[in-house]
């Protein structure tokens, strides 16, 4: 890519998923730059793959349908979340957000919704969360002060995903689970 603006920050510390070890981290790639291909992120072999066609499907991918959303960050910047709609045991739909970099191990929910979701003054509970035609089960949530419904890698490799594509330029959030867990 040529002529594409970008953002130096100091170095950080990966928060990777749960049974992977931290590593420092030398750069990040955001979603203005994402956003431009069809990427898969193989959680077993730890490489993400850049298509700029579409992503192949086959018969009976879990998938739901993918945009993007427009949101704050640090330092007053502006960027790009992968944007969902899930339903929460059933109930919704709901504004989702996947952030790949999460190393929250459950899904996180607004505490008005968890309210109105009739979860009470619980700190934490297991749902089961829908997107498009993917059902996760047995999902740890909790509520929290954002303003959108929530969830990172974790949970996805909790559940036996081993590799997850974002499809910006089809529009598709797709899973493929690890068949020899």
């Amino acid at each position: 890519m040529k002529n594409f603006q970008v953002f130096v920050a100091r170095k950080q510390l990966l928060r990777a998923p749960h049974g992977i070890d931290p590593e420092p981290m030398d750069g990040m790639l955001g979603l203005d730059f994402l956003r431009r291909f069809a990427v898969t992120l193989d959680y077993g072999r730890r490489k993400v793959f850049l298509r700029r066609e579409a992503a192949p499907t086959t018969d009976g991918t879990a998938s739901a349908p993918l945009g993007v959303r427009k949101s704050w960050g640090p330092f007053g910047l502006t960027g790009w979340t992968p944007r969902l709609e899930c339903r929460l045991d059933g109930a919704g739909p709901h504004e989702c957000i996947f952030d790949s970099g999460a190393s929250s191990e459950g899904v996180v929910v607004p505490r008005e919704t968890w309210a109105r979701l009739g979860f009470g003054r619980e700190e934490e509970r297991r749902i089961r969360l829908s997107l498009g035609s993917i059902e996760l089960t047995d999902v740890p949530a909790r509520p929290w002060n954002g303003d959108v419904v929530q969830f990172g890698p974790a949970v996805l490799v909790a559940a036996g995903v081993s590799r997850v594509t974002l499809d910006f330029l089809a529009g598709s959030f797709l899973l493929e689970k690890d068949d020899s867990r």
